[in-house]
């Protein structure tokens, strides 16, 4: 976050803000500017999306999977973990009949 405010710092007055997103779905980025706004403070600038995106096909349109801390001294067994939480919970929607391998 430091490198983001001595960024900021440099550009002085003519920092153009960057807060309209073309990428994400509403949902995704209030999870985002709840994530990130305490940490930046008083400068954050909240993100929007752009406009209206179609319903998700199923359940919530974001969902939040922990790993456990311990991994996060080795980066490779992080990513498998992971990896590992990501492939378990997509194994759950389809076992639930909540997703259909294949369909987007």
């Amino acid at each position: 976050m430091q490198v983001f405010r001595e960024r900021r710092e440099q550009a002085g007055e003519g920092v153009l803000p960057l807060t309209m997103n073309y990428r994400f779905a509403p949902e995704v980025l209030a999870v985002v500017n709840h994530l990130f706004g305490a940490d930046f403070g008083h400068e954050f600038q909240p993100l929007a999306a752009s406009g209206d995106f179609p319903d998700p096909v199923f359940g919530a349109p974001v969902e939040l999977l922990v790993t456990t801390s311990r991994l996060l001294r080795n980066r490779r067994a992080l990513r498998r973990g992971e990896a590992r939480a990501i492939a378990r919970r997509i194994h759950d929607l389809i076992a639930a009949g909540d997703a259909v391998p294949g369909r987007s």
